[in-house]
């Protein structure tokens, strides 16, 4: 059975498919997700078990469209899982556990209306473990609870060393399909079934 991973969430969207736990095809661009998928399903004739999806904080529209494709792509298959988790948490595990191998982040992100949203992530035996995700008006770095030791991945580093009046070290990093993947591998219980999107404000 095969697994579909799609992140939508930020600037740099892609989607990877599993067989297993084994990476089988994978893409990273900015075109649609049918195209994406597409060409990712096109490569076998297996069927789809579950698709997992980044469900923010980031892109409005991203994620909104990428929860629909999902439900859309299982309508005629009811068995297939719809699976989401935080695009923080997945920005977290590619730090932590794929690339530095760290103890411990901060994942940061602009929030807009002149705020930031942040999340702390440590590892664990199997993944990681995350903090809920709060926010903090840009003029109140000091109290965002920081430590000078903190590292800081952010998909948003570009812009928010210009807004924020004393910006830390900021490590740019935006969340991957893979990663997506792999998280799900290494600790499925962090995801949640038929997700929604993250939202950081009341609608307005």
């Amino acid at each position: 059975m095969l697994l579909l991973s799609l992140e939508r969430s930020s600037s740099m969207p892609g989607a990877a498919l599993y067989r297993g736990n084994s990476l089988i095809a994978a893409t990273s661009s900015a075109f649609s997700m049918a195209t994406d998928c597409n060409r990712l399903l096109s490569t076998t004739t297996e069927k789809l078990s579950t698709i997992l999806l980044t469900i923010g904080p980031g892109s409005f529209s991203g994620i909104r469209s990428a929860i629909g494709f999902a439900q859309g792509l299982a309508l005629p298959n009811p068995d297939i899982r719809i699976l989401g988790v935080s695009t923080a948490a997945v920005i977290a595990w590619q730090h932590l556990r794929l690339a530095t191998g760290g103890a411990a982040c901060v994942v940061m992100g602009d929030a807009r209306r002149e705020q930031v949203w942040k999340a702390r992530f440590e590892r664990n035996e199997t993944g990681i473990t995350g903090s809920e995700i709060t926010l903090h008006p840009y003029a109140s770095l000091s109290d965002f609870g920081l430590r000078t030791s903190d590292v800081i991945p952010t998909p948003d580093a570009e812009r928010l060393s210009s807004l924020l009046p004393r910006p830390p070290s900021l490590l740019p990093s935006h969340p991957t399909a893979e990663g997506l993947g792999s998280l799900y591998f290494a600790d499925p219980s962090l995801f949640v079934e038929n997700p929604m999107p993250i939202y950081l404000h009341n609608a307005v």
